[in-house]
């Protein structure tokens, strides 16, 4: 049987910067990943599968985001402005505007 892992996670843990940046890829099929956006931009789909982590281009948290993904065989990351809180990651969300 197949399990499909992953992990939802609130956008408050990548900085603003970051997840503008990954807007620039969204549903882009040149992109260096595959990644797509939902919700009128509140949320991102990034599957992991797509992703080479030790590339240079990717922000430093969300490389260590993926990191984790890929260690614990995540298939995907969602990122959403209602996701999940997570003891592992570095909370920015005093960068986001209130």
């Amino acid at each position: 049987m197949f399990e499909f892992k992953g992990i939802d996670l609130s956008t408050k843990y990548v900085k603003p910067s970051t997840w503008d940046w990954l807007a620039l890829f969204a549903d882009d099929p040149c992109a260096p990943f595959e990644l797509h956006v939902y919700d009128g931009g509140y949320g991102m789909l990034i599957w992991t599968y797509s992703i080479d982590d030790y590339d240079g281009y990717m922000p430093d948290e969300l490389r260590i985001i993926v990191g984790e993904a890929v260690k614990r065989e995540w298939r995907f990351i969602v990122l959403d402005s209602d996701g999940a809180d997570c003891e592992l990651f570095t909370d920015y969300s005093e960068e986001w505007p209130s």
